[in-house]
Formats: structure tokens, sequence, C-alpha cells
């Protein structure tokens, strides 16, 4: 019975240890990446917008 506890509580330390310094890190810099994603797309979006409309205005 020894042997199990010390195991599940080996486990439960593991596992808090991991959501706390590994899985915060990789969620906010999926956060950041996923930000950066859209904001280019945005860009890209404003920049063929303003290429047309400086299009129809030399014609």
């Amino acid at each position: 019975m020894r042997g199990f506890s010390f195991t599940l509580l080996v486990g439960i330390l593991v596992g808090t240890y991991s959501s706390i310094f590994i899985a915060s890190p990789v969620l906010v810099e999926f956060a950041h990446w996923k930000r950066k994603k859209e904001k280019a797309k945005m860009d890209k979006r404003t920049s063929a917008s303003l290429a047309r409309r400086q299009g129809s205005a030399a014609k």
C-alpha cells in the first residue's frame, strides 16, 4: 500500500509541475503565434485593399 501511495503522490507532483511550468508557457506561446498569424493575415488583406484603391484612383 505504501508503494502505491508513493507512486500516486509522485504522479500528482509531476502532473502539477507539468501543468504549471511546462503547459502554461506552451499555451502562452501558442496564443502569441496565433495572434501573429492573424495580424499577418489582416495586414495582407489591408495591403491588398489599399492596392485596389490606388489602382482604381489611378484610372
